[in-house]
């Protein structure tokens, strides 16, 4: 567990650099979301298991035209954060085409965050209460989820949070 998270901080290191360096390495393609989706999920499977949250999909057959790796780390975070701070509940993942674009939001029955928390999320190195401080990470997480969306022409927001009852983050 210890190595695993060692490589989990390096990594988030290393994609803060990538995404702060002159070089940008988006490659943009036209992709499926849904496979991407399912291949994000897997990776969690066993936390969803060992904290006995259930899954629920709600995926449109969808296109974008957007960069496939850094698309499923986006998802990949806000999964991980999903599963970071629900103890047992649910976790939802809906993809939508909605006048042209397309949407994906993760949500969740978890701790949730106050409203005063909302505009602090997605600021570099952000830990937000004394709940969120148990949990591991560094904080990077969402700024990076928002630099990317932004990067990507896209954007990320917080649809709803209710203290004690879950979060909803959405990106187009």
């Amino acid at each position: 567990a210890e190595l695993f998270r060692i490589d989990r901080y390096a990594e988030m290191a290393l994609n803060y650099a990538r995404l702060n360096s002159t070089s940008n390495d988006l490659v943009f393609a036209k992709v499926e979301v849904e496979p991407i989706i399912k291949r994000v999920v897997r990776q969690y499977a066993g936390q969803f298991v060992r904290k006995h949250i259930a899954l629920k999909c709600d995926i449109a057959p969808v296109q974008v035209l957007t960069d496939e790796k850094w698309l499923a780390f986006i998802l990949g975070q806000l999964l991980a954060n999903a599963v970071k701070y629900t103890d047992s509940g649910t976790i939802t993942i809906s993809s939508k085409r909605m006048n042209g674009k397309v949407y994906v939001s993760v949500s969740d029955t978890g701790i949730g965050m106050s409203a005063k928390d909302i505009s602090r999320i997605f600021d570099k190195s952000v830990r937000l209460d004394d709940t969120a401080r148990k949990a591991e990470g560094v904080g990077l997480g969402l700024y990076l989820v928002r630099q990317l969306t932004e990067q990507m022409n896209g954007s990320v927001y917080v649809e709803w949070t209710k203290p004690g009852q879950g979060t909803c983050i959405t990106f187009c």
